[in-house]
């Protein structure tokens, strides 16, 4: 739980502090707030998916939500960049093939899964990259 509560907040501090840099032009200060609110809407939705996880400890429903499995895909890949880039690596997200426009399944439990798939391998290496491939 520690990585996906902490990488969505690394990236809001991360963007944050870029918004203070005083050479940074206004379209670079949008993509800044724009990247930032993004964040905050996946930390806001991991709140949310937590406190939905302790309704089902209580037995108040089963987890699973119909959800877009690219938007997750999409908001994750934006994360990791970041993290990804304060160690001079880059990320690639490849999507060979369809994914469905919805499914129903636990996205907390994909979020976490997606991260760790993604976190491993880029916690060590010092150049190069780190990918996520789907088939």
């Amino acid at each position: 739980m520690s990585h996906e509560i902490r990488t969505p907040m690394a990236a809001i501090l991360g963007y944050a502090d870029r918004m203070l840099e005083p050479d940074q032009q206004p379209s670079d200060r949008l993509d800044c707030v724009t990247t930032i609110r993004r964040n905050s809407e996946h930390l806001l939705t991991l709140i949310n998916d937590i406190l939905d996880l302790s309704k089902i400890e209580r037995g108040n429903g089963d987890g699973k939500n119909c959800f877009h499995p690219c938007r997750i895909i999409s908001d994750l890949a934006s994360i990791m960049r970041v993290k990804a880039g304060e160690k001079q690596l880059k990320l690639e997200v490849k999507i060979d093939g369809p994914i469905p426009q919805q499914v129903k399944s636990d996205p907390t439990r994909l979020r976490q899964i997606m991260i760790n798939l993604l976190v491993t391998p880029s916690s060590s290496p010092t150049s190069g990259g780190c990918g996520w491939r789907s088939n």
